[in-house]
């Protein structure tokens, strides 16, 4: 017997995880795993290959964690419609209560015959399979931003809110390709928050169609734009999103070219009133794309602060946990006078990386 053989026998099929991201990857596991606490708590023990998507919901211990879990897919299936992608996906996890023991073999084709009754499962795990992953993906990643928008539109209520951007103008930066890019947050006397960061990008044209980006950031403090060179113009502000983030069209003064590299920026500053972190503080870029980005940098520069921060950390943390820290966080040396710089190198998609400060020992 052929390992092919023997593989499609055990039930996984030929790996659908080609075109997927990490998220989308432990999503195929979990469809093997199935929707059942213990099974994903056994599985997570043995390999650890779940944390991506249990790091998806909070809860106080491991097991009320994966009951989260189940739930919030469950419910971003639903979202899916009734439409055969819809009904595929909620087949090949099990979603109903009454499917989640059944074997993944058997999950796997009730999914290819909700999409077409005479489909073959190979044929629907090259056609469809990855495909209603993806959209799954898709879907939890939204309604997880839509608890963080309204979690921050609560803690913010009385201090900013700016006014919803229009549906239609919220969309990615998908005709430029991020390279690298440098922040650094300047911190004046009477503030332990930064009054304005600078931040310079480095990015490559893939279409050469387009002539606008759109410029995110969370909605933390009433915000204005300024470009740090002639290479763009603050066209104007679009809104809060509804995933909590402050947008602004920005123009290049010249179409970029196909393939052409582009180095501009744009400052900052951050306007009263604001909600003041009293004891710690991050500089991050939460990585959306993706696509990998080669290089990175982040500055704190408090030369004329009024005060020193009592100490730093690197950290990479998972798209949407800030402030809380749940990946890998370095100390840093203790701080100079001045400023203290972190680098990284091959920023991981769909993760928040930056510079962590607290001002008390």
């Amino acid at each position: 017997m052929s390992d092919r053989t023997r593989t499609e026998q055990a039930g996984l099929g030929s790996s659908p995880d080609v075109a997927l991201d990490g998220l989308g990857r432990q999503l195929f596991v979990l469809a093997r795993v199935g929707l059942l606490p213990a099974k994903i708590l056994e599985r997570q023990r043995a390999s650890e290959d779940l944390a991506m998507v249990l790091e998806l919901v909070t809860a106080p211990s491991p097991r009320d964690q994966a009951q989260a879990l189940i739930d919030l897919l469950a419910r971003a299936a639903d979202e899916l419609g009734d439409g055969p992608l819809g009904e595929s996906v909620r087949r090949l996890y099990g979603t109903e209560p009454g499917e989640r023991g059944l074997p993944y073999q058997r999950r796997h084709a009730a999914a290819a015959y909700a999409w077409d009754a005479d489909i073959e499962v190979a044929s629907y795990d090259r056609r469809y399979r990855r495909l209603g992953i993806q959209a799954l993906q898709h879907q939890l990643l939204l309604l997880r931003r839509e608890q963080e928008r309204q979690t921050l539109q609560a803690t913010l209520t009385g201090v900013y809110l700016p006014p919803p951007m229009d549906p239609s103008e919220d969309r990615p930066n998908v005709a430029f390709r991020r390279l690298g890019f440098s922040a650094e947050a300047h911190i004046l006397s009477g503030s332990r928050s930064p009054a304005y960061t600078d931040w310079r990008y480095h990015d490559i044209a893939v279409t050469g169609r387009e002539q606008r980006f759109r410029v995110f950031t969370q909605v933390e403090a009433k915000v204005a734009l300024e470009p740090l060179d002639d290479t763009v113009t603050i066209e104007r502000s679009l809104g809060a999103n509804r995933f909590g983030y402050q947008v602004w069209l920005v123009r290049f003064r010249e179409l970029p070219e196909l393939g052409q590299e582009i180095r501009w920026g744009v400052r900052k500053h951050f306007l009263p009133p604001r909600l003041q972190a009293t004891d710690h503080d991050w500089l991050s870029l939460a990585a959306s794309q993706p696509g990998v980005i080669a290089e990175g940098r982040f500055t704190v520069n408090y030369d004329n602060a009024g005060e020193q921060p009592a100490r730093f950390a690197k950290f990479i943390t998972p798209k949407m946990t800030l402030p809380n820290l749940r990946g890998p966080v370095w100390p840093l040396p203790p701080p100079n006078e001045h400023r203290q710089t972190v680098t990284f190198e091959l920023l991981t998609p769909w993760h928040s990386h930056g510079i962590y400060w607290w001002w008390n020992r």
